[in-house]
C-alpha cells in the first residue's frame, strides 16, 4: 500500500467553533439575592445607628451643659 491510496484523516476535521461569550448582563439570581441583602443590611445598619444616636441625644446636650459651666 502507497501513502497516496490511503486518505488524510486530518483533512476530514472539521473547524473548532467556540462557544458565545458568557453575558454579563442580566447577572444570575444569586447576585440578586446579594445586591438584596447587601441593601436590606445597609438600610437596617443605618436605621439602627441613627436610633441609637437619638437615644443619646439627652447625653450630648448634658455633656454640652457641662461644657458651658
Amino acid at each position: 500500500m502507497s501513502e497516496a491510496a490511503t486518505p488524510d484523516p486530518l483533512a476530514e476535521l472539521r473547524d473548532i467553533h467556540l462557544p458565545p461569550p458568557i453575558e454579563t448582563w442580566p447577572p444570575a439570581l444569586g447576585w440578586w439575592l446579594l445586591a438584596l441583602l447587601t441593601l436590606a443590611g445597609i438600610f437596617f445598619g443605618l436605621r439602627f445607628l441613627y436610633s441609637r444616636w437619638q437615644k443619646n441625644a439627652y447625653r450630648r446636650e448634658a455633656k454640652q451643659q457641662l461644657h458651658q459651666l
